[in-house]
């Protein structure tokens, strides 16, 4: 009889949090691995009125400079490199979790 696998796995990004909101704030990308938890310091910045939380990216806006948004979407493209790397990996992690499972 198989045995059931339950992995629970999930990647979220989080600010290093500042009082002073000029200043920018690191950006970690947070996983979650059945119950623990691994930070990694993306090396990208933001600051913090700038970051939208719900959607776990940085916000472009026309009431922003021109700096900023630049600097914004960047932050957007490696925040979808890391996602799309983090879904590589989670589907070989879990696959070969089912292949020793068996």
């Amino acid at each position: 009889m198989e045995k059931q696998l339950f992995v629970k796995l999930s990647l979220n990004f989080n600010l290093r949090s500042f009082k002073d909101e000029s200043v920018m704030a690191i950006i970690y990308a947070v996983v979650n691995f059945n119950g623990q938890q691994f930070k990694v310091n993306t090396n990208m910045k933001v600051y913090k009125p700038n970051w939208d939380y719900r959607n776990q990216k940085a916000k472009v806006e026309p009431y922003l400079t021109k700096q900023e948004n630049l600097n914004n979407s960047i932050v957007n493209k490696k925040i979808i490199e890391i996602r799309e790397k983090f879904e590589e990996l989670s589907y070989c992690l879990i696959s070969q979790l089912t292949t020793l499972h068996k």
